[in-house]
């Protein structure tokens, strides 16, 4: 969901497919229609929210930005898929055909139990022991302009990242124990993350 501030100033949310291509860590790309309300909003005010959830698990995601207009066929041209002309029957090159581009500030995600017993064991434990905390963790990631993206298509790479991190930070939920008991000691740097951990 895209939620932008609507003519009258309040939020407004719609839904939008986000393009097929990997996260760079700056840029999220999405199709709209130039004829779009969401035109207007966006040149009055670029700050926007898109937020994501899966469909199997219990993981959510909010991300912060920037949007503006790109009408750049080049762009298009990357992201085009046939499937488009239902919506844009001319094609690509289309007058009416734009992008969407956000360029994304903070990225919060939440993850929780995924199964419904999970879910329930969660809740009860969360009752008895007063720790709301426990039924899904919560993070926010601030995406700083221009940073180099972390090389870690391979294992080796991936080890070589974590061990020049001046320091690490992950969960003490599910997720986190996994890195500290599993991940961590499988690649041998357990006792260096150790040292290195932000909880």
């Amino acid at each position: 969901m895209s939620t932008p501030a609507g003519d009258a100033g309040y939020l407004v949310s719609r839904p939008l497919s986000t393009q097929a291509a990997e996260f760079d860590g700056e840029r999220l790309w999405f199709f709209t229609s130039a004829r779009s309300p969401k035109m207007r909003e966006i040149a009055r005010n670029p700050k926007v929210n898109v937020a994501y959830a899966s469909k199997d698990r219990n993981v959510y995601a909010s991300v912060t930005g920037d949007a503006r207009i790109n009408q750049d066929p080049a762009r298009i041209d990357e992201f085009w898929s046939d499937a488009y002309k239902a919506y844009f029957p001319r094609g690509k090159n289309d007058p009416n055909v734009a992008l969407v581009e956000v360029l994304v500030r903070t990225v919060e995600y939440w993850e929780g139990p995924g199964s419904w017993i999970g879910k329930s064991v969660a809740f009860v434990v969360a009752r008895v022991t007063k720790r709301e905390g426990i039924m899904a963790e919560n993070k926010l990631i601030r995406v700083r302009k221009g940073a180099p993206k972390p090389d870690n298509r391979t294992v080796d790479d991936l080890k070589r990242v974590l061990l020049q991190a001046k320091s690490v930070a992950y969960s003490a939920q599910v997720s986190g124990i996994y890195l500290s008991t599993e991940l961590f000691p499988r690649l041998g740097i357990a006792d260096h993350m150790a040292k290195n951990k932000k909880k």
